[in-house]
């Protein structure tokens, strides 16, 4: 008579291109419940093995591998499993671009005039000196340059018509009654085109009754 004594198998579950550990490689004894799962270095041991029993071996990415059991440390290679990927076509397709330049405007109220600090009397022009790259020729002065420009590089406009010198007693007081204006608009930059040439800026004045 031949008594099978059971066996606790223990060993390692690596792959055999790299030789690298597999962790959670799940290990079966074939025909029972019985089975479990490698640690992080690929180590298993199950215990109450036949040795006429079957060990199945799976992890993901890997070819399934069947073992007979053993008494001594198993080292059990699985061979990782080629992955085909589908054609991947890329097609580039070269996108219309349009850039609109918005214009840079400014929006005076007559309030907005009433409320500037002025040295004599309230002037519409000199409202504009206090906004940033806008300098007056001095204090006492209406006349403006934008950026380093000169005053005549200003194109000046009362309710479209242009004035080409909107000034009073040598450039002291602008022509400009600040409650006859309903507003203006101040371009200081990238103006629209129907504005013409001007290198520096554009004022529009719109009166009430304009």
């Amino acid at each position: 008579m031949i008594f099978l004594l059971s066996l606790t198998v223990t060993g390692f579950v690596r792959d055999s291109l790299t030789g690298d550990p597999l962790p959670f490689a799940q290990i079966w004894v074939e025909g029972t419940g019985k089975g479990t799962i490698t640690n992080d270095e690929g180590f298993f041991s199950i215990s109450g093995v036949e040795p006429f029993q079957v060990l199945t071996v799976r992890y993901i990415g890997y070819r399934e591998k069947k073992v007979k059991p053993s008494g001594e440390v198993m080292v059990i290679l699985l061979a990782p499993v080629p992955i085909e990927l589908k054609e991947v076509v890329v097609k580039s397709r070269k996108e219309d671009f349009k850039r609109e330049i918005a214009p840079s405007k400014i929006t005076f109220r007559r309030r907005d005039v009433e409320r500037t600090p002025v040295l004599v009397e309230q002037d519409p022009m000199k409202s504009l000196q206090f906004l940033p790259g806008v300098t007056g020729r001095s204090d006492f002065s209406s006349q403006f340059s934008v950026r380093g420009g000169y005053p005549d590089q200003n194109l000046i406009l009362l309710d479209g018509a242009v004035l080409y010198n909107p000034y009073h007693f040598a450039s002291l007081f602008s022509i400009f009654d600040p409650s006859a204006i309903r507003k203006m608009e101040f371009f200081p930059g990238n103006f629209p085109v129907e504005f013409g040439e001007r290198l520096s800026s554009v004022l529009s004045f719109s009166t009430i009754g304009g």
